[in-house]
């Protein structure tokens, strides 16, 4: 759940914080379960595709999170 640079770290930040609407507007239960799943589900996948593809990279940061996110925004 670390971002690997600093300016990854500061962009990652501002959506977190402007992501806080939908906590306001779902309640904190419903994002609460909405960032474990996205969670979840990204960890699966980047299992998935280092497992299949033999990859020796792993991402680093909360991107499910970010990325659901921004899918929801839009």
């Amino acid at each position: 759940f670390v971002f690997s640079s600093v300016g990854e770290f500061f962009f990652g930040l501002i959506l977190i914080y402007i992501f806080r609407l939908f906590e306001r507007s779902w309640g904190s239960k419903k994002f609460a379960v909405f960032c474990l799943f996205s969670t979840f589900l990204s960890l699966l996948i980047q299992l998935f595709l280092v497992i299949i593809f033999n990859l020796k990279v792993v991402w680093s940061g909360p991107y499910g999170i970010i990325f659901a996110c921004v899918a929801q925004y839009m």
